[in-house]
């Protein structure tokens, strides 16, 4: 879905506490910056990059109100576009978007479908991305390929 990202800049939109980020800079591109709404995401995403240095930004911003921030070959926003609550604040996201991607530059995005049925999520296994769901309400989303996952499990709880 991403494609070789050698010598892409991407930008990262709601990186949380920078898993994803990380991820795109392990496969190459030369530039990453992560944005969140959230301090303590991006208070989480500078600790793991202070242990494990990779070269990555993270800035702290709503995405509704990024302004232009650079030009990037790819915008990666996993879990963005639900938080929109009206049509307007969708709308405000993806101008952003758009602003910050280069002429041919890529949107890539993950969101979840509150009608999709959890069987459904057993096809994304193949790929290592496994979603599982208990109550009370806790996702969590394990990448079985990834080694530091093994040691850290990631979870939301509503």
């Amino acid at each position: 879905m991403l494609g070789d990202l050698s010598g892409k800049s991407i930008l990262d939109l709601a990186c949380g506490e920078g898993y994803y980020t990380r991820k795109l800079k392990q496969r190459e591109a030369t530039r990453v910056l992560g944005v969140d709404i959230s301090e303590k995401m991006i208070e989480l995403a500078r600790q793991d990059e202070t242990k494990e240095p990779l070269g990555i930004e993270y800035i702290i911003r709503d995405a509704r109100e990024l302004g232009e921030i650079g030009k990037f070959d790819m915008v990666v926003a996993a879990y963005l576009l639900n938080y929109a609550q009206t049509k307007e604040q969708l709308l405000e996201m993806c101008q952003s978007i758009y602003t910050n991607l280069k002429p041919g530059g890529r949107f890539v995005t993950l969101n979840n479908n509150p009608e999709q049925s959890l069987s459904s999520y057993s096809k994304t296994e193949k790929y290592g991305l496994i979603k599982k769901v208990s109550k009370p309400l806790h996702v969590r989303y394990t990448d079985r390929n990834d080694a530091h996952n093994r040691s850290r499990k990631k979870s939301s709880q509503c």
